[in-house]
């Protein structure tokens, strides 16, 4: 193994701990050049080189290994749980200060934040209802019986 490769080498496995470690695979650009560095460096024990023609090589080598991971690697990344997670929050209660409805919201303050309260029925004022679910702003609560 020479220096070139060892550079090589160093580089990729920097480079791919950097991806890894520090921006938990997020970016595909890091991982395709470190992985690039790989290739290059093992070419390059069947092919003595300069610095020059090294660079040259990983310059090609790049793109190929875009081509051929991108699809792979972008799956990888668009995965998402569509889990439902359950917490704390969403099981929470109150007392309803206004009536709601399916098509008439309230409001309801929680941990300093004025959150919208909205129910599938017809719940009155002074009902004491539990959260259901949450999204960004709102609340879906029920009536406890």
């Amino acid at each position: 193994m020479n220096e070139l490769q060892l550079v090589l080498i160093v580089g990729g496995t920097i480079l791919l701990g950097i991806e890894l470690l520090v921006l938990g695979g997020t970016t595909l650009v890091i991982t395709i050049v470190g992985v690039s560095m790989y290739i290059t460096a093992l070419a390059l024990f069947f092919v003595k080189a300069s610095p020059l023609h090294a660079f040259t090589a990983l310059t090609i080598v790049t793109p190929i290994v875009t081509i051929v991971s991108w699809k792979p690697l972008k799956a990888l990344q668009d995965r998402t749980s569509t889990a439902h997670v359950e917490s704390d929050f969403a099981n929470i209660t109150f007392i309803l200060k206004s009536n709601i409805s399916p098509t008439e919201f309230g409001h309801h303050r929680y941990s300093g934040i004025e959150w919208n309260v909205k129910s599938p029925q017809t719940l009155a004022s002074g009902t004491l209802v539990r959260v259901i679910a949450k999204e960004v702003g709102w609340l879906t609560v029920e009536s406890v019986d």
